[in-house]
């Protein structure tokens, strides 16, 4: 069961903090709430159970875009703690305050972005929000094996196509490099590490944004509004690439 808590927040204490605090404030929460569902959508992407070859495919092709959006987002989150909260100084005596989960999380933060040659900075830079270089396409393209699939998969329906063979280049002009010799196993390990540091985001906004609220806003506790009895568990739902999709479709 889910308990649901409310914060009350006013915009006449929002607008009491310095605009620096206040914008800090709402980026991490709007940070927190784009993981939270991108990262829930990257799992949903990876319990879907596959009867044929191409679903397997196109899935994973479905994965990396989602792999390579979360990584920008995250890329945003390091700034964001970085050069609006670490460098500023301007709430280190909420960061004092952090609980001991929330202390950890930022830490490991610190530690994997201390290393300006992590995977995140790279695959940001190069593909996350950015189409790589035309060099480095053709470079993937000519060193991309015939035995690999290049065809296009298309079907009688929109939003069904997957021309497989160039998210095939664009992944692995990205991937390859973390494992020649599987390139299966590097999206395997590179979903797990972004997954991972994600989770380490929104400990640390959860944390932060708490002791904010009762230390800048007065907010003493929060109150149950609601327990979500019948959330669904994620394992046995799915985000499959092929999905049947209605005559009529509601924007239309």
């Amino acid at each position: 069961m889910i308990s649901v808590y409310r914060i009350p927040v006013s915009k006449d204490k929002l607008l009491a903090l310095s605009k620096d605090e206040r914008i800090l404030l709402l980026l991490s929460g709007h940070l927190h709430n784009e993981l939270t569902v991108i990262s829930k959508l990257l799992l949903l992407c990876s319990t879907v159970p596959s009867q044929h070859e191409v679903e397997r495919k196109t899935i994973r092709s479905q994965q990396m875009l989602l792999v390579r959006t979360l990584i920008g987002k995250l890329y945003e989150g390091w700034r964001l703690i970085d050069t609006r909260l670490l460098k500023k100084k301007i709430s280190d005596d909420i960061l004092l305050l952090l609980d001991q989960e929330g202390v950890e999380a930022l830490e490991k933060i610190r530690a994997y972005f201390k290393d300006n040659k992590n995977k995140i900075n790279r695959i940001r830079n190069s593909h996350a929000f950015h189409n790589p270089t035309d060099e480095v396409v053709e470079k993937t393209f000519q060193q991309t094996g015939d035995q690999n699939d290049w065809a296009f998969y298309v079907t009688n329906q929109r939003m069904q196509s997957c021309y497989y063979a160039a998210d095939m280049v664009f992944n692995l002009s990205f991937v390859a490099p973390l494992c020649p010799e599987d390139t299966d196993k590097a999206m395997d390990m590179l979903m797990e590490e972004v997954l991972t540091v994600a989770g380490h985001f929104n400990d640390f906004t959860d944390s932060f944004i708490g002791v904010f609220s009762q230390k800048r806003l007065g907010v003493d506790e929060a109150h149950e509004i609601a327990q979500i009895e019948d959330a669904p568990t994620l394992g046995p739902y799915t985000l499959p690439f092929y999905v049947n999709v209605p005559e009529s479709p509601p924007w239309e």
